[in-house]
């Protein structure tokens, strides 16, 4: 499960990883701006 995690991560453009880590920290960060 890890190692072709790994793979499609190496296939992946920079470009999608950084809106998929923005989608999944940006929730984040407006759940602890309003706390």
């Amino acid at each position: 499960m890890l190692i072709s995690i790994r793979v499609a991560f190496q296939y992946m453009h920079k470009d999608m990883m950084k809106k998929i880590i923005i989608s999944m920290i940006h929730p984040r960060l407006e759940c602890t701006a309003v706390v």
